[in-house]
């Protein structure tokens, strides 16, 4: 099948757009980009910039245009090794154009945990509390988010709204992985669709879920009374 983006073609404006909707917060604009592509590929963002179109009317043609996808058969896929990239995806989508330089790198912090008893996360060099949203004695969780299967199994808040996400991936209740992430990365279309299992049931439905390895949704053309959220 074609493809939208692969090792071989990094090195085009097409990569910042998609860099910026896996990292947007809002699933409208992945799925504009996704159906501008679909639509008029990369071809069209290049003519944009030839013919000097402003950096504003380029993202909005690309991140806030039409919704309607001319192909039936569209896929979004999300694979384990996109979490170790993410930091690289993440300053690529957060391309300065004015200074003509990459954004700030940031991701997933993981942690190397091999115990989750009750309330109680073990790392190596650190003791997690779950009830008290502590890493070694010191208040530092906004929220912690076990997901079993794919999907939100608890989430257990704290008094601490500076703090970051504390993310604890589970299979059969089996632990697998555990991460820290900001608020930034944690309200991405990429960390919500891929690791949360939330997503606009609207723009996309999930046709294939083998967590935490591979995930792949459908897109969907919306219905004309859809209202973005």
């Amino acid at each position: 099948m074609a493809t939208f983006h692969d090792g071989g073609s990094q090195m085009s404006p097409k990569t910042f757009f998609i860099a910026k909707s896996f990292t947007s917060h809002e699933p409208r604009e992945l799925h504009n980009t996704i159906s501008y592509l679909t639509a008029k590929g990369a071809k069209g963002i290049t003519r944009m910039i030839d013919e000097n179109i402003s950096y504003k009317e380029l993202m909005s043609s690309v991140l806030a245009g039409p919704t309607t996808l001319n192909h039936q058969n569209v896929y979004l896929m999300f694979t384990k090794d996109q979490i170790r990239k993410f930091r690289a995806v993440y300053s690529i989508g957060q391309w300065r154009f004015e200074k003509e330089q990459f954004g700030p790198r940031i991701g997933y912090k993981i942690l190397k945990c091999d115990q989750l008893k009750e309330f109680e996360l073990r790392c190596r060099n650190r003791f997690i509390d779950l009830k008290k949203g502590e890493i070694n004695n010191i208040a530092s969780i906004k929220s912690a988010i076990i997901i079993d299967n794919g999907y939100v199994e608890r989430r257990i808040r704290y008094p601490n709204n500076d703090g970051k996400y504390l993310q604890i991936l589970t299979k059969e209740g089996k632990l697998l992985a555990a991460q820290i992430v900001n608020e930034k990365v944690y309200q991405s279309n990429f960390n919500q669709m891929y690791l949360l299992g939330q997503y606009d049931p609207n723009l996309f439905y999930e046709v294939y879920n083998s967590f935490p390895w591979t995930r792949v949704f459908h897109v969907k053309t919306p219905a004309k009374n859809d209202t973005p959220r």
